[in-house]
């Protein structure tokens, strides 16, 4: 008998086959369910290994052994007689063929029913302007470069050479590079290659190490090829540390040379020299980016400090003219100077940088905000469109462009800058943030709310997912959790006052005002100076039926020049107008309204500066209606209904919903029938507000308002009241539940109390 003939009668073959079916069968599930025990990378290879080891002894087996009713026996000792390989080899086939209708089943649910579909951006396919897509062939990821100097504190300096020549290949025609915030996500995590760059949706990564001894580094660097897994460029360099510009230029030329050959063509451009420095100045510039990268009230003084002696020693050194103007309009933003300082500051910086360098995108963007501070719209935008012609791909670019268009008629323009932020930035916290507050703009609550667990699952931590999220909750009426977001997030950033004075407002809200005084105080021992702090501090003095001591604060708040801080101006003009009004100085009350918003002058609606700085638009609608009704008073009726119309001409076009960062108008149309004296409409829109849970500042919007004076004594009126009052006394009662269960920290000696 032939040796063939011999392997079939023993059913070697089968056994084989059988094998390698339930072999596939192994892997294919272990590559499913490994990761999912988080077990080690290597786990999958050694099961491999095994079974391929597996697969001979296995062979030999079938061959030296046979299966008899007897079990199984060594070959030999079977007489072939009695052997009843025939009928095993027939048990083999049915077992065969149903190891692979296992197999086909298991392709087809894996296939067609487990696999899910990519994460995508989630922006809904609006009728907006699309922008030109880059291929995933033309894409990058600058991971930063591992410090192997063995001093932690040079970890900027590796950072920030990655940071470099990511901005450097940003600029490339036609290539799509990840942002800093994503391709940093990564850093000091054992993750691989190929899983970031899925994560990312990049086909090439540039990865790299930094070493510096005395005065001399060592850059290693490699550009791979994820897909093919191979390295189209690597190189060292061993260099003085005089020479780091010439050798990040030299980086980004073969990088850009090595994309050119493999995927670019002639879409290449040459890429642009980096400035150059002294080292010791660069180190310092680079150090103060990164301090600016984390946004905290210490961090940002002390990238100032940096910055301005970079400038010192350099005063040719365009970046950093730019860097400290970005630090002037981070501190106007975040409340540590106000909008008018911070462009006032701003503006020879951003002249002098230009004037060094005018192809700096960042340059561009900043003179945008100084412009729109000036209220020079036209300038302003004429910067927006250099800088977003100069760097398409910026995140602090596209934001702006979000920001621009999200205070016009057509918000649903910003929803292409989103798509595209989201595209170069999907690990990025403040980009899902900024995308967050577009849909909230848009009415899409829902939507705002997916975009900031997005940023819960990449860092539940992040300030402005707290923030974010606080506010969500507050235009939902939901002060509970709104409260534990907020005192969670005032932790995180201890030396922000503004999160205490937030958090006394919620108490404020809920009725208890002990709570309020005890954050207000805490505020106020944190920078008694801060306008929302000194805000809060004069509506507790109303509550104690202080009036005059309120109001004294409340003209300090409303002095030209003074820090207009998410809508502090307006609600302190407000105040103030109560004494002038029973006095009958109507004229020095016009006066003030129109010196800070002359836009009402001409008949415009004051949203014109708000991509400039939080200005919630609920404070456009405020003093609006309040000069409205100063003028109604003065007996100036039709430039009372000329501001009326106005209001009433806006309201469809905001939502309205919304706390600091939002878009509603809040009671803002109650105020608007009130003042024309239709009770019916007044509390007709009273009661649709209350039932939506619009409880942001109600008590100040709705017990403290001058405009509702037509409606307030109607028995409408305090029953909508005392709902609204039974609603915060359950939630106040949550709020003690959750301070007994150790999810608040007890206010020390508060007991609730109501004003």
């Amino acid at each position: 008998m032939s040796l063939i003939a011999e392997l079939k009668r023993r059913n070697v073959f089968r056994v084989g086959v059988a094998y390698g079916i339930v072999a596939w069968l192994l892997v294919e599930v272990a590559s499913v369910v490994l990761p999912a025990l988080h077990l080690p990378d290597w786990t999958l290879t050694f099961l491999i290994i095994v079974i391929l080891a597996g697969f001979p002894l296995v062979l030999i087996f079938a061959w030296a052994f046979e299966l008899t009713p007897e079990g199984i026996k060594r070959e030999t000792a079977v007489d072939p007689a009695e052997s009843i390989t025939s009928k095993t080899g027939r048990k083999f086939d049915f077992a065969i063929i149903g190891l692979l209708v296992i197999a086909v089943v298991f392709m087809f649910v894996d296939n067609y029913v487990l696999e899910a579909e990519p994460e995508q951006t989630e922006v809904a396919a609006e009728q907006v302007p699309s922008v030109e897509p880059v291929e995933r062939e033309k894409s990058i990821a600058v991971l930063p470069f591992v410090n192997m100097s063995g001093d932690p504190e040079q970890e900027f300096f590796s950072d920030g050479i990655s940071e470099e020549l990511l901005n450097v290949l940003a600029k490339v025609k036609g290539l799509r590079v990840t942002s800093r915030t994503s391709a940093f996500a990564f850093k000091g995590k054992d993750i691989s290659i190929p899983e970031i760059a899925e994560k990312l949706n990049v086909k090439h990564v540039l990865e790299g190490s930094v070493r510096m001894a005395g005065d001399r580094v060592r850059i290693t660097t490699q550009l791979i090829d994820v897909e093919t897994d191979s390295h189209l460029w690597s190189e060292s360099y061993d260099r003085e540390l005089s020479d780091i510009f010439a050798v990040q230029d030299e980086i980004a030329a073969k990088v850009g040379e090595a994309l050119k050959v493999a995927l670019l063509g002639a879409d290449f451009r040459p890429i642009r020299s980096i400035p150059e420095t002294s080292i010791e100045i660069y180190s310092d510039y680079l150090l103060a980016r990164q301090k600016m990268a984390n946004i905290s009230f210490a961090g940002a003084g002390e990238a100032e400090l940096l910055l301005k002696g970079v400038i010192e020693r350099d005063p040719s050194y365009a970046p950093a003219y730019t860097a400290l103007a970005a630090a002037y309009q981070n501190m106007g933003r975040y409340g540590m100077l106000s909008p008018s300082e911070a462009s006032a500051r701003m503006m020879p910086l951003v002249e002098q940088s230009l004037s060094l360098d005018d192809k700096q995108a960042e340059a561009w963007q900043r003179l945008a905000y100084v412009r729109l501070a000036g209220r020079d719209l036209e300038g302003a935008r004429a910067a927006e469109e250099r800088a977003l012609e100069l760097d398409p791909q910026n995140p602090v670019i596209l934001r702006s462009q979000i920001r621009w268009w999200g205070w016009t008629h057509e918000p649903e323009r910003a929803l292409v800058y989103a798509h595209e932020l989201l595209r170069v930035d999907p690990l990025s916290p403040p980009a899902y943030f900024e995308t967050a507050l577009l849909y909230e703009r848009l009415g899409r609550f829902d939507d705002s709310e997916r975009m900031l667990e997005r940023i819960r699952s990449i860092d539940p931590q992040h300030n402005v997912y707290l923030w974010g999220a606080s506010s969500l909750a507050s235009s939902r009426g939901d002060l509970t959790t709104s409260l534990g977001l907020m005192e969670e997030a005032t932790k995180i950033d201890i030396g922000d006052p503004e999160g205490p004075s937030f958090i006394a407002r919620v108490y404020f809200d809920l009725g208890d005002v002990a709570a309020a005084e005890f954050w207000i105080g805490a505020a106020l021992r944190l920078d008694p100076e801060a306008p929302w702090v000194r805000l809060m501090a004069a509506l507790l003095q109303l509550y104690h039926d202080e009036e005059a001591e309120a109001v004294a604060i409340a003209r300090e708040l409303t002095q030209p020049g003074s820090h207009n801080r998410l809508a502090t101006r307006g609600i302190a003009l407000r105040m103030t107008a109560a004494a002038d009004r029973a006095a009958g100085n109507y004229e020095a009350i016009i006066a003030r309204y129109l010196t800070h918003y002359p836009e009402l002058a001409d008949g415009k609606f004051p949203t014109g500066r708000s991509p400039n700085e939080y200005f919630p638009v609920w404070e456009a609608f405020l003093v609006t209606l309040d000069l409205a009704s100063v003028y109604l008073h003065a007996g100036e009726k039709a430039k009372a209904e000329s501001l009326l119309s106005l209001v009433e001409s806006e309201l469809p076009h905001w939502s309205r919903a919304g706390g600091f960062w939002g878009w509603g108008y809040g009671y803002a149309n109650v105020e608007l029938h009130a003042l024309r004296g239709d009770r019916e409409r007044a509390l007709a829109a009273l009661r649709e507000g209350a039932a939506k849970g619009i409880r942001f500042m109600w008590r100040w919007q709705l017990l403290y308002n001058p405009n509702l004076k037509s409606i307030r004594d109607t028995p409408e009126f305090a029953a909508i009241v005392a709902e609204i009052e039974a609603d915060m006394a359950a939630q106040l009662e949550r709020v003690r539940e959750m301070e007994r269960n150790g999810e608040l920290e007890p206010i020390p000696e508060v007991s609730a109390t109501t004003p």
